[in-house]
C-alpha cells in the first residue's frame, strides 16, 4: 500500500501549494465579487442621490420662483427710481446754472472788479458783452467777448436772461440798464459778502455794493448805483438812479444825492445835505451845503468850479 501522506510527493504534486493557490485564487474572485457588488449598490445610490437632489433642485426652484420675480420686480423698481433721481438731480443742476448764469457789459477797470463780486456770490459769467470796436479783446478773465446787438440777441434767444452793466459812466450804464430791460434782461443787484448793508435798506435793479461798504438802516438806493469800495452810507438817505459813490466817499445822516451824481473819491457830505442831479464832487471834497443839478464842485468846503 501506498502512504496516502505521502502521495502528493510520490506524484510529484505539492498539495499544500496547490491548495495554498487554489485558496488565493478564491479569494481573489470573491473580492472581486465584492467589488462588483459594491460598485453596482454604489453606482444604484449614486442615481438615487441624484435623482433626489434633482428633484429637491426642482421643488426648491418651484417654491423661491415667485420671490424670484418678487425681487426682480423691486430690482428692476429701484433702478427705475435712482435713473429717475439721477435725472431730476441733472435738471436741478442745470437750473440752477441757469439761475446763476449771468453776462456781464463792460470790460474794463470797473468791470473787473464787478466780475470777482459776482463770482463770490456765486454767478458763472458765460459771455462779456462790449461796444463794436470798443476794444480787440477775444476774451475778459477768461471769458468770451462778444460785440453789438445782435450778439445781444443771441445771448437772449440762447436762454441767458440775467444781466449786470459793469461801466463806469453812469448815463452809460443807466441808459443800458434800460434798454437791456425792454429787452427783457434781468438787471442783477450785488453786494460784497465784505460789505455790510442793514436789513431795513432798498436796493434798486443793477446797483452793486463794492467790498468793505457800510450801508445804514433806513437808506433808499436806486437802479444801477455803484457804491464802491470802502463807501459808508449813513442811516435814511436817499440816492437816486445811476449814482457813482467813488471809494472812501461818506454820505451822513438824511442827505439826498440826485440821478446819475458822482460824488468823488474820499469825499465828505454833511447831515441833511441834498445833491442834485448830475453833480460832480471833486476827489476830498467836503459838502457843507446843497448843490444844484448839474453843477460841478470840490474843495473844502465844496464851491462851484
Amino acid at each position: 500500500m501506498r502512504n496516502v501522506g505521502n502521495i502528493g510527493q510520490q506524484s510529484g504534486v505539492n498539495l499544500k501549494n496547490y491548495a495554498r493557490r487554489l485558496s488565493k485564487i478564491s479569494l481573489i474572485h470573491h473580492d472581486q465579487d465584492r467589488d462588483d457588488q459594491y460598485k453596482m449598490w454604489k453606482n444604484r445610490n449614486t442615481k438615487k442621490s441624484g435623482s433626489l437632489k434633482m428633484r429637491l433642485y426642482r421643488i426648491a426652484i418651484k417654491a423661491f420662483k415667485p420671490l424670484m420675480y418678487r425681487l426682480r420686480s423691486f430690482l428692476l423698481a429701484d433702478l427705475s427710481l435712482q435713473i429717475a433721481n439721477l435725472s431730476g438731480q441733472m435738471a436741478q443742476l442745470q437750473g440752477e446754472k441757469t439761475k446763476s448764469s449771468i453776462v456781464i457789459f463792460g470790460a474794463g477797470g470797473h468791470a473787473n472788479v464787478c466780475f470777482e463780486v459776482l463770482a463770490e456770490n456765486g454767478f458763472v459769467i458765460e459771455a462779456v458783452v462790449v461796444a463794436d470796436g470798443a476794444n480787440d479783446l477775444d476774451f475778459f478773465n477768461g471769458v468770451r467777448v462778444v460785440r453789438g446787438t445782435q450778439s445781444i440777441n443771441q445771448l437772449y434767444e440762447s436762454g441767458l436772461r440775467k444781466a449786470f452793466v459793469a461801466i463806469g459812466s453812469n448815463r452809460t450804464r443807466d441808459s443800458l440798464v434800460r434798454e437791456l430791460e425792454q429787452m427783457g434782461f434781468e438787471l442783477i443787484t450785488v453786494i460784497s459778502k465784505s460789505a455790510y448793508v442793514s436789513p431795513n435798506v432798498s436796493l434798486g435793479k443793477g446797483t452793486i455794493v463794492m467790498p468793505n461798504s457800510v450801508i445804514n438802516s433806513g437808506t433808499v438806493i436806486g437802479d444801477a448805483c455803484i457804491v464802491n469800495s470802502g463807501s459808508v452810507i449813513e442811516h435814511d438817505c436817499s440816492i437816486a438812479n445811476a449814482v457813482h459813490l467813488a471809494p472812501g466817499s461818506v454820505l451822513a445822516g438824511n442827505i439826498k444825492v440826485g440821478a446819475r451824481s458822482f460824488i468823488g473819491v474820499g469825499c465828505s457830505v454833511l447831515p441833511e445835505v441834498s445833491i442834485g442831479s448830475d453833480v460832480i464832487v471833486g476827489a476830498g471834497s467836503t459838502v457843507l451845503r446843497d448843490v444844484r443839478d448839474g453843477l460841478k464842485i470840490a474843495g473844502i468846503p465844496a464851491k462851484e468850479i
